[in-house]
């Protein structure tokens, strides 16, 4: 069987050990046919995802005064709000109340969660149980609020806009279907979200020598509103397509 390894420039390389075994054959089979794929057209419905990338790389600054309309913008898009699970009784409307209350222990966490030569497990539990202090704080002032809605999904959302080259959102029955497809020996289980990463960087690094692949999404996300440097946004779509293929 052949394996592939890489290095990622911004974030920590990955052990050896971190590999997991995959059919380069069955990667470019799947490569060639998502470009092919890629030139029969591209759901519009799905473009929004780009375009909250690019209004996050815009508007991003925890050092603005006004935290409240930074985060609100950051966290925007003219075609869909469903990447942060809507407008109410959402990750977003419910980071917003929490930035009312205490917009300086917001900041704290948000620091930490992107703070890149930390472990990452570890940085998603500390922005847990950040939420959690925060949702203590709200409740003291009104009761009617139960949940803050960030689970580990919705976090890797915030990393995957923040550092869009590093970071995909976390699909894992899509990237699980999809690594078995692609002949893989060694599933990450639900809870190693840093395997997770480091092998969607390793597909990504992967399918971008199929030179065909970045033009296409080139050509794809032309608009200014997009944000179009390849991403793992881009290796998620591949890996969903790999999935239901």
């Amino acid at each position: 069987m052949d394996t592939f390894d890489c290095h990622h420039h911004q974030v920590k390389a990955p052990n050896f050990e971190d590999f997991y075994a995959m059919k380069v054959d069955l990667i470019n089979q799947h490569a060639n046919a998502f470009v092919s794929h890629l030139k029969q057209g591209y759901p519009e419905d799905e473009l929004y995802r780009f375009e909250c990338i690019q209004n996050f790389q815009t508007h991003w600054n925890l050092g603005t005064e006004n935290l409240s309309q930074m985060f609100s913008h950051a966290l925007s898009s003219t075609l869909s709000n469903r990447l942060w699970g809507g407008s109410r009784h959402s990750v977003k409307s419910m980071m917003l109340e929490f930035i009312a209350i205490n917009p300086d222990y917001v900041r704290l966490a948000f620091r930490d969660l992107f703070t890149e030569d930390r472990d990452l497990v570890m940085r998603i539990d500390r922005f847990k149980v950040h939420c959690d202090e925060l949702l203590l704080q709200l409740r003291s002032k009104d009761g009617r609020f139960n949940a803050h809605h960030h689970s580990t999904k919705s976090i890797c959302m915030y990393l995957a806009l923040r550092y869009p080259e590093d970071y995909c959102l976390f699909e894992y029955d899509v990237f699980v279907k999809a690594l078995k497809k692609l002949g893989s020996t060694k599933l990450p289980a639900e809870y190693e979200i840093d395997r997770y990463m480091k092998v969607a960087r390793i597909i990504h690094s992967f399918i971008l020598k199929n030179g065909e692949l970045p033009k296409q999404y080139a050509r794809i996300l032309h608009n200014s509103r997009f944000y179009d440097r390849p991403t793992l946004m881009m290796t998620l779509d591949f890996l969903q397509f790999v999935s239901i293929s």
